[in-house]
């Protein structure tokens, strides 16, 4: 199944946006503490894989947790990961990689080793190709490894939606803004698929406050996540934008200012032993 993500803009969009992406990924840091406290605690964690490390907020936690293990720090944006080496320079044993794990063969994959924990926060909803990458990185957990992940759900920015929806109703063509978003189904099902055991899914709406519309939408701006979809005709007509920030206060206010929903879907899994 692809989720019809343009990489190569994705990657553009991280990269200008790099060095100011902590100051507005509230949500992805909200996210990240709470895959730490979803770890398993009670096995080894002798070697982590996370993928699509940012700027390295959950890399430097999980350093600190497990000061003994090797951690695998992975991402394709170069800004991104360079920032995360600069947020991590004390500790040896952290090792970045520059890559997409979607363009990572198996058997590349394999020969960096096996991993006791498979880490990855608010990335997954970037992937193209998203059951096969689930089944590739299933494959380089150990026995009794845990597989622990969190994304953005299809219930994610429906007071967005629905004001463009409303503003764009009476135009012609087919305005569609950012990606599709797959539901937490989906992502539970991926994981069955992939030869684990499904442990838990949790499900939850976050709804953040924002001065402005145009205050969410700066701050969509700078974590990277403005529209990347595959084929996607964004109307930006300003007569269209006027109307659409109207709609948006009108509707969802909450005193001087204005609410966004955020879905988040965390996901846990393990390797059963042989």
């Amino acid at each position: 199944m692809s989720a019809g993500v343009e990489k190569k803009l994705v990657r553009k969009h991280f990269d200008r946006h790099a060095r100011d992406y902590d100051r507005y990924a509230r949500v992805q840091h909200e996210l990240a503490d709470r895959l730490l406290e979803k770890i398993d605690r009670r096995a080894e964690r002798g070697a982590i894989l996370e993928i699509g490390c940012g700027t390295g907020y959950l890399t430097a936690q999980m350093a600190r947790l497990f000061p003994q293990a090797g951690i695998t720090a992975l991402d394709f944006a170069p800004a991104m990961l360079e920032t995360a080496r600069r947020r991590i320079t004390d500790n040896a044993g952290v090792a970045f990689r520059l890559a997409d794990v979607e363009d990572i063969a198996g058997e590349e994959l394999a020969a960096w080793g096996f991993f006791d924990l498979v880490i990855s926060n608010a990335t997954f909803q970037w992937f193209n190709h998203p059951e096969e990458t689930l089944r590739k990185l299933a494959q380089v957990l150990r026995p009794g490894g845990q597989y622990l992940f969190s994304t953005f759900g299809a219930g994610t920015f429906p007071e967005l939606r629905a004001a463009f929806g409303e503003a764009t109703s009476g135009s012609d063509g087919q305005w569609r803004h950012g990606p599709r978003l797959l539901p937490a189904a989906f992502w539970s099902r991926a994981v069955e698929q992939a030869g684990l055991r499904l442990v838990h899914t949790d499900v939850r709406q976050i709804r953040v406050f924002y001065p402005s519309v145009l205050e969410l939408l700066q701050a969509v701006k700078h974590i990277g996540a403005n529209n990347a979809a595959t084929g996607a005709v964004v109307c930006r007509r300003p007569s269209v934008v006027r109307h659409m920030l109207e709609i948006y206060r009108r509707r969802f206010s909450a005193g001087e200012q204005i609410y966004a929903t955020y879905e988040v879907v965390c996901v846990s899994g393990c390797k059963q032993e042989a």
